[in-house]
């Protein structure tokens, strides 16, 4: 799969089958849509290109400096290696982008510069100015003889509708299983290890902490999760405690910046630098805010007490001592 990012001179050479969408957390709906991409293309020997947008249209314009989503680039990207793409687009979704006309979207961005063919959404999608664009627009394009058009419902095997919003709240409220059952897998975050202030090591509980830039994931609270190495499934995975959110005990409330920072128990190797995926296995508690650092001390203690007996009763992962290379 090549990655291409979307500028006003692009023009694609190859005719294109295109599935268009935000495609956050990559969920069973939007894998179902991948899917038939992938099938039409093949039938039809065209280009696969899957559009997706970065940042998010919502997240423009909601006007808040960060937003919560389920999955960054790197994640959307890794999940998206597993499928036999062409090319994934990103489109800087600007303001420029935002006010395309729903017949400069089609004719201008789908016609002319991707050269599509064949475009796929889902039922739901809505596009250019105003959200002004869906079905009706693509159909009448197909109509004219445009290209040829295909919608799928968000419903791919059971009567509940999938969506990233619904996985995002169930998420929030700390249901990994049923947000898992949406999305198909277990529900991962990724970033590269980064110096932090060592407070965790003064506690006794030396963490690594994850560079996420301005990505803010919707889970918040201490999890056990399942740390990989490498940010690669076929590496090490090994069990961690992670802590998600402000640190209120600790931080000001007016230096509130989100952070994630993992404790992965019976380890000491020096990884500054290194890509870290953390695959979510259990809600252990929220975030809150503590009278005091010995306070907080006794219930990080608790808190690996209760990673280490639910990873016993309930997971296989290496916890062993591994000494500095």
């Amino acid at each position: 799969m090549k990655l291409i990012r979307h500028s006003s001179q692009l023009k694609l050479a190859a005719v294109s089958a295109v599935a268009i969408g935000n495609f956050d957390g990559l969920h069973r709906g939007h894998q179902k849509l991948i899917s038939k991409l992938i099938a039409d293309s093949k039938s039809l020997n065209l280009k696969s290109v899957l559009c997706t947008f970065s940042p998010l249209p919502w997240q423009v314009l909601s006007k808040k400096e960060s937003t919560e989503n389920l999955s960054n680039l790197r994640s959307k990207v890794s999940l998206l290696q597993q499928y036999e793409l062409d090319i994934m687009l990103l489109v800087h979704f600007n303001q420029q982008f935002r006010k395309l006309s729903p017949a400069e979207f089609i004719k201008d961005f789908l016609v002319n510069q991707l050269n599509a063919a064949h475009v796929i959404t889902g039922e739901d999608f809505r596009f250019a100015f105003g959200r002004k664009g869906g079905q009706q627009q693509l159909i009448q394009a197909q109509q004219a003889g445009l290209f040829s058009y295909a919608s799928l419902a968000a419903y791919p095997d059971d009567e509940s509708k999938i969506s990233s919003s619904n996985i995002r709240q169930l998420l929030m409220n700390g249901d990994l299983k049923a947000a898992n059952d949406l999305l198909g897998y277990k529900y991962f975050i990724t970033g590269k290890v980064i110096q932090g202030r060592g407070l965790g090591k003064k506690l006794g509980f030396p963490t690594a902490n994850l560079n996420l830039q301005k990505f803010i994931p919707p889970v918040k609270g201490v999890y056990l999760c399942q740390a990989y190495i490498g940010g690669h499934t076929n590496s090490l995975g090994v069990a961690a405690l992670v802590n998600l959110g402000y640190r209120p005990t600790i931080e000001r409330s007016n230096q509130k910046k989100f952070v994630a920072e993992a404790h992965i128990l019976n380890f000491n190797e020096n990884i500054y630098g290194k890509l870290i995926k953390l695959e979510f296995l259990e809600y252990l508690r929220p975030e809150k805010k503590f009278t005091s650092v010995d306070e907080l001390t006794l219930q990080i203690k608790q808190d690996r007490d209760d990673g280490l007996r639910i990873m016993n009763e309930r997971y296989s992962m290496i916890t062993t001592t591994r000494s500095k290379s």
